[in-house]
């Protein structure tokens, strides 16, 4: 998924790779910054398709980036549209992906860097 998301993002998505956090015309902004709120979500590889769906759903900014650039995409293809963008986002350094037992989790980018420092802290 990693190069399929990086690879095709800009056949149906504004290019990532030119684009800057500050950019006011930067259609990742809401989605990068619902994610800089303190929200994560977790992908799990036995998700029924209505957890799967409802995952999604719950980012609210990526429904409506993908409405806005595949308005045309059915059901099916707008849910494999959320999760590249989400892919997307943390191939270019937007947002954090780990591994998990059994998925992945994305995340804010940043707060994965103090959760990361504040375990190596010790405290005696």
């Amino acid at each position: 998924m990693r190069s399929i998301a990086r690879n095709m993002l800009g056949d149906y998505f504004p290019e990532m790779n030119h684009l800057k956090s500050g950019d006011k015309d930067n259609p990742y902004t809401q989605l990068i910054e619902w994610f800089g709120r303190g929200n994560s979500i977790d992908f799990l590889t036995d998700f029924t398709d209505k957890e799967y769906q409802d995952i999604l759903n719950s980012i609210t900014p990526l429904p409506k980036l993908v409405g806005k650039y595949q308005e045309k995409a059915n059901d099916e293809e707008k849910y494999f549209l959320m999760e590249m963008v989400l892919w997307a986002l943390a191939e270019y350094s937007k947002l954090n992906k780990e591994r998990l037992v059994s998925g992945y989790n994305f995340s804010d980018l940043f707060s994965s860097y103090l959760r990361d420092g504040e375990l190596d802290i010790d405290l005696n």
